[in-house]
């Protein structure tokens, strides 16, 4: 349960390294969408592919994630978010890594990308998210900006990192050093560290501590799922993943489509990740400050301005820079809002699941957005109608945003709206 004493400084000092821990395991949903825009065009020029060809492998484990995601939040309920996440980063590092020897047939390369689809479900961010709310009330909003900030330091790292290894040991050595370096990095933290309330309310039931009818505190599954609240939300996550993962994914060819070479466009890309940390840091502290679908429709439109500035001149580098900070303010921030919003309307009890299904349609918003890029640039030759389609889309999702207004805070008494 959340700390219950001491304000939210309290919180801190119990719980400091949750987020910090949580959000390097929620990064590793990184590796096969905000690190994948350098291997386009090796994977391209190896095996002679079209770009829409290559992002097959992206739509393909975007859509079957979140065919499992639903279920992997029932599991959560269930069973805690310790024992998903540690078998869900091992078993996404190793698909991941096999990638390395993909032959470049079709069918080869979709049979990679379904087996990262089956891993990245317990990947998800109800699993890392889930734990840190469980121990934040008072801090919750920074609290998740932290854990989601971890998905910003991959954004930051991934590009530069990618494209080194891909100039030094080809694609091949770029798919399998990430692989190993993150799996070093990352799975001792989470065997040491990695707890949730749910995890300890789990142990205490087995070991008949408290009673098996115990329950954190919130709205059962079913109200939740036929909230309106509920369903406009699930738009949103939709809606908005497409736009800004599939803009992620694609800057860095996109860049190269207004003339910058591949390493100046990974360097710019970089901006993405570092001010990313800021705009969810930013969102969760004003989330615990300010109402927070006015927090949400600002976050929300800011990557017009990004959008603009590449409509108006995209080879101006400095045009480049506004898109990927204004990119990168959204990103992520965009999460921080969501989760924030479910466990405000709905509390914790069903947390799991009500949070995977949004999950869910974020990752069908992923899968569908950079296939959808892609083919608009195979058939327009450019990147500016879906520059425009984004402007369209997150503005209305802004508008949707601006009416969902937060019940009073209250983890024992969440209702939904």
């Amino acid at each position: 349960m959340a700390e219950q004493g001491g304000g939210a400084a309290a919180e801190w000092r119990r719980y400091w390294f949750l987020p910090l821990v949580a959000g390097m395991g929620y990064a590793t949903s990184a590796l096969q969408s905000y690190g994948f825009g350098p291997f386009f065009q090796p994977l391209q020029d190896d095996f002679g592919w079209t770009r829409a060809q290559v992002a097959t492998g992206i739509t393909i484990s975007n859509l079957g994630a979140a065919l499992f995601i639903p279920f992997i939040g029932a599991l959560i309920d269930r069973y805690g978010p310790r024992p998903l996440g540690i078998v869900g980063v091992s078993a996404f590092l190793i698909a991941y890594g096999l990638l390395s020897v993909a032959t470049g047939t079709h069918w080869d390369w979709w049979l990679h990308w379904a087996g990262i689809a089956v891993a990245t479900s317990c990947l998800q961010g109800t699993i890392w998210t889930g734990a840190v709310v469980s121990r934040f009330l008072l801090s919750r909003g920074m609290a998740i900006g932290v854990t989601v900030s971890g998905l910003s330091v991959a954004i930051a790292i991934l590009p530069p990192l990618t494209t080194w290894l891909i100039i030094n040991h080809g694609w091949r050595g770029g798919f399998l050093g990430i692989a190993l370096i993150w799996a070093a990095v990352v799975l001792p933290m989470l065997f040491l560290f990695f707890r949730g309330a749910q995890d300890d309310l789990l142990k205490a039931r087995r070991q008949g501590i408290v009673d098996e009818h115990v329950e954190l505190p919130g709205v059962s599954r079913s109200d939740g799922l036929r909230s309106p609240a509920y369903f406009k939300l699930l738009f949103i996550s939709f809606t908005f993943a497409f736009c800004t993962i599939a803009s992620v994914i694609h800057f860095v060819p996109m860049l190269g489509s207004f003339g910058a070479t591949p390493m100046a466009a990974a360097w710019v890309a970089t901006f993405i990740g570092i001010f990313s940390i800021l705009g969810r840091l930013g969102t969760g502290a004003l989330l615990d400050r300010l109402p927070a679908h006015l927090v949400g429709t600002v976050v929300y439109m800011i990557p017009v301005a990004g959008a603009v500035a590449l409509l108006i001149d995209g080879t101006s580098i400095t045009n480049q820079i506004i898109a990927a900070i204004s990119l990168g303010l959204t990103v992520g921030a965009e999460a921080d809002v969501i989760i924030y919003l479910i466990t405000r309307h709905f509390g914790l009890r069903s947390f799991g699941t009500l949070m995977s299904v949004a999950f869910a349609s974020m990752a069908f918003g992923s899968a569908a957005g950079p296939y959808v890029a892609a083919m608009i640039f195979d058939a327009s030759g450019d990147y500016f109608p879906y520059i425009w389609l984004t402007i369209g889309l997150t503005t209305l999702s802004a508008i949707i945003l601006l009416g969902l207004r937060c019940p009073p805070l209250s983890e024992t008494s969440a209702k939904p709206a």
